[in-house]
């Protein structure tokens, strides 16, 4: 139980990461009656915890795919997976991961020359992609922000 809390002063845990840790120094018997504890006490909460994973900075810049496969992959269960991902807003998302994206690639050599249009978008659509998001919300997005260019590009100057 002591060891338990140590591990849990120093950040969230989820559930399945306590019980590996502990595992590796204690009999099953051990971990069991101290996760019991720790989850009576609420300072084991797997929905807490993933709910936080969700809104941290890089992850509201994922796609809710990606976010439930890494969260199940941290051992966090497929309806609380699904549970803490429910409010993500892909799209959203989606265009705040590609605005920055772009960013990054227009600091690139080159990544202002007409030429390299192609070359960004086919970039553009990786970075997403790699994110998780799908081929529909990333089209949207490459849709809204050719709209947006076109506005910007149409837009007076006093």
């Amino acid at each position: 139980m002591q060891h338990g809390l140590r591990l849990l002063s120093r950040s969230a845990r989820s559930e399945h990461d306590v019980r590996e840790r502990l595992e590796a120094r204690f009999t099953a018997e051990a971990v069991t009656v101290a996760l019991r504890r720790l989850r009576a006490l609420g300072y084991v909460d797997d929905r807490a915890w993933a709910a936080a994973y969700v809104e941290r900075p890089r992850s509201l810049l994922c796609s809710a795919r990606l976010l439930q496969r890494e969260l199940r992959a941290r051992g966090i269960s497929h309806e609380i997976a699904e549970a803490a991902t429910g409010e993500h807003d892909d799209d959203r998302a989606a265009l705040a991961a590609a605005r920055i994206a772009l960013r990054r690639l227009s600091r690139r050599p080159g990544g202002s020359d007409a030429g390299s249009d192609r070359t960004r978008s086919r970039r553009l659509v990786a970075a997403l992609a790699r994110r998780g998001f799908d081929p529909g919300t990333i089209e949207r997005v490459r849709s809204r922000l050719r709209g947006d260019r076109a506005r910007e590009a149409n837009r007076v100057t006093p």
